[in-house]
């Protein structure tokens, strides 16, 4: 290869998979082109990635796995996405670096989020990273450094990996870190508040003209006006309640980005997307139920007192939903870190992404 000035990715890899030239890992993966630059060192983990993306609507430019790295590795892949114009996203999961120096110049000049699931932060996956890809993985200590110094999106496993994806697609600027939390099951809106406040976000004070512009519609028995606003069980049943709410709250001057806890994705995430259309504010959804999870599943009564999305029409509301700096999660404590990292990178001063 040398000889013939040849560049080699892995071994141990899968290689390419870039869906606008058709070039790809399995022939089942989409073929549409998005935003989205994976690089991993996992065969497997780039696997897994792609199909957990579809699921969620999400589409790649390129995805890179490249195994042992004897020749090209995770700095040329890095460089090679930050300067590709059509990734507005990178996503990596790294094993170990042969050039810490270069990386962090990389990051210096990249004007992209980069997320990135680094493993091999304990003893025992060290040494399984080791015997895995022959990395070496370097101290964890450091890494968090570097990551909190560059703004750097940390992720800790695969379901928050595609949480933060969904949420650097299109986020919105934003400069203050004050979240409003609307809920319609009131023991979620406690929960959310816990962790708003456990991801350094702050709960708006609302403006008393939204307070009494609320009243008109959130009804006095099994609900609550102050943030977290729980909308109670009525809203279920009453969309323009849900509607009103999100257009008071989210239009509030005092409220820098939305937290909205739902126990199920529904037709009304339409109401979202034309407020979004005037707001500009990051927000993410909570869904209890697991979107992909087919809602026929449940017996008729079920299905016939709650409005809800078939499984096969998931992928693209939720791409839609994120094309507009609308974010879907499993979880409260996933919602609310996505927040805050939007805040975090667009008030990083290494970033200077405003």
């Amino acid at each position: 290869a040398q000889k013939y000035q040849m560049r080699l990715i892995g071994p141990n890899c899968m290689g390419f998979y870039c869906p606008e030239t058709k070039l790809s890992f399995f022939p089942a993966l989409p073929t549409e082109s998005g935003p989205l630059g994976l690089i991993s060192q996992s065969g497997s983990i780039a696997n897994i990635m792609a199909f957990s993306a579809m699921l969620k609507g999400i589409h790649f430019s390129k995805s890179i796995s490249y195994g042992n790295s004897i020749d090209l590795g995770f700095n040329d892949f890095l460089e090679y996405l930050g300067d590709d114009p059509k990734t507005r996203v990178i996503a990596c999961y790294v094993e170990g670096l042969k050039d810490g120096r270069r990386f962090i110049e990389l990051v210096k000049k990249i004007k992209k989020p980069i997320i990135i699931w680094k493993v091999g932060v304990t003893p025992a996956g060290s040494k399984a990273a080791h015997s895995h890809t022959g990395s070496l993985c370097g101290n964890n200590t450091l890494w968090d450094t570097i990551f909190n110094q560059y703004g750097l999106i940390r992720v800790y496993n695969l379901e928050e990996m595609v949480s933060m994806i969904q949420t650097f697609i299109n986020p919105m600027p934003v400069r203050a870190r004050r979240v409003a939390i609307i809920s319609g099951p009131g023991g979620p809106a406690v929960s959310s508040a816990d962790a708003c406040e456990m991801n350094n976000l702050t709960l708006a004070d609302m403006t008393e003209d939204s307070k009494m512009q609320l009243k008109e519609y959130i009804p006095e028995f099994g609900s609550s006006m102050s943030n977290p606003i729980d909308i109670s069980l009525q809203s279920t049943f009453d969309p323009v309640l849900e509607k009103k709410t999100y257009e008071i709250v989210g239009s509030d001057p005092n409220v820098d980005m939305l937290l909205i806890y739902l126990t199920m994705l529904t037709p009304r995430y339409k109401d979202l997307i034309q407020l979004q259309e005037r707001i500009s504010k990051p927000i993410a959804i909570v869904s209890a139920l697991d979107v992909n999870v087919s809602q026929d599943s449940f017996n008729k009564n079920v299905q016939r007192s709650f409005i809800h999305i078939r499984a096969k029409k998931v992928p693209s509301i939720i791409n839609e939903l994120n094309q507009n700096g609308i974010s879907v999660h499993p979880n409260e404590n996933l919602a609310s870190k996505a927040l805050y990292r939007i805040y975090n990178y667009y008030n990083n001063p290494k970033k200077s992404v405003l």
